[in-house]
């Protein structure tokens, strides 16, 4: 097999280690294993450090450190670096490619969801011009597109006229626990049982109908169990009401994320809209009963392993929360079907299913 050069736009790994960054990550520990050259562009040093490979080289191209400079790198200084280096095709796991240069280069997105077109009032102005302006031409310039779920491809498709020939689906792995859970949450104040919430603090993630689903439950389970938020902050001015009954963490290290979802009771992940939901996946790989949406993709990759709710109902929220911390025939089975349905999320499948369809592009390349 020929030995192929393969480009790749590294630069979310400048940022902190949260969904598409994780992504990235993730899978860039893994195709330069699986052989052929890799080009890693970006703006700036990474922050996720990589390993070392005799195959994969860094190239930095420039410094930026503002909102819009990232972008218009990947669509000036990115393409004119691509050319030179001569690539055989080219990978970008955030649904952006760069536009301009060469045609006949063939080109991956990973696209992971159509948020601004679903639920354009839950992203900011911002990132509404940049996926309109952009997303649409990428996912048309690129030879084949992977999606994170079979949700996304659907929206493709529906939204964008998108043929499905033209979509690969596969789901990502899951993040990898830690095996040190020795943090005290007492250190944080948590000294009872308590539903965890992972995700950042945005109108999409729904946590203003969490707080208020779990303001409603008895007073002899608030007793019981607390409320505890993980995530960064994000965008948006929700009526985020907090109480001395709910802990709000922000964004933590991921020892302390491990021993949080090792340790909690339940997992409540009532998203308006998920191109995936990574933390579901993760939960039910530690033995946690998952309370999720059945809308976006949640309700697709949880199957029959969680509890479904309608995201917009506080009623139905706060009745499958109470299901879940009472009914233990409900907990075991929920716990067994996730331990089971989680082995179906691995990073090295994600990884050869890109590779496989990077070497396709680069085959079928006009000479």
């Amino acid at each position: 097999m020929k030995n192929y050069h393969f480009g790749v736009d590294a630069h979310p790994l400048c940022y902190p280690l949260t969904g598409v960054v994780q992504y990235t990550h993730e899978l860039l520990k893994i195709l330069p294993q699986l052989g052929h050259r890799w080009t890693l562009y970006s703006h700036k040093p990474l922050l996720q450090v990589l390993p070392e490979f005799e195959n994969a080289r860094y190239i930095i191209t420039g410094k930026t450190k503002n909102y819009m400079k990232p972008v218009l790198w990947s669509q000036s200084i990115l393409p004119l670096k691509i050319h030179q280096d001569k690539l055989d095709a080219f990978w970008s796991p955030r649904n952006r490619l760069p536009l301009l240069g060469n045609k006949n280069l063939p080109m991956i997105v990973t696209v992971h969801d159509l948020v601004y077109k679903l639920f354009p009032d839950t992203v900011t102005k911002g990132s509404y011009f940049l996926e309109s302006f952009l997303l649409p031409p990428s996912v048309k310039r690129a030879k084949k597109i992977i999606t994170v779920s079979h949700t996304t491809a659907r929206d493709l498709h529906r939204l964008l006229a998108i043929p499905h020939e033209k979509i690969a689906v596969a789901y990502p792995g899951i993040r990898a626990l830690c095996n040190d859970v020795s943090s005290s949450l007492e250190h944080y104040g948590i000294n009872k049982k308590y539903i965890l919430f992972i995700g950042t603090q945005e109108p999409r993630k729904n946590l203003s109908r969490l707080l208020v689903a779990y303001r409603a439950l008895p007073e002899i389970l608030k007793t019981e169990f607390t409320l505890v938020l993980i995530g960064g902050k994000g965008w948006g001015k929700e009526n985020l009401e907090m109480s001395d009954a709910i802990f709000n963490l922000g964004h933590v290290d991921e020892i302390l994320r491990s021993t949080l979802l090792r340790k909690a009771h339940v997992l409540a992940m009532p998203s308006l809209y998920e191109g995936f939901g990574s933390p579901v996946v993760e939960a039910m790989q530690a033995g946690i009963p998952v309370l999720t949406s059945r809308q976006g993709a949640t309700a697709e990759i949880a199957e029959n392993a969680a509890l479904l709710i309608n995201p917009y109902d506080v009623n139905e929220i706060t009745q499958g929360l109470q299901r879940l911390l009472v009914e233990e025939n409900l907990r075991t089975d929920l716990i067994k079907k996730g331990l089971e349905q989680s082995k179906k999320f691995n990073w090295e499948e994600t990884a050869k299913i890109i590779l496989t369809h990077l070497i396709q592009v680069a085959e079928s390349a006009p000479l």
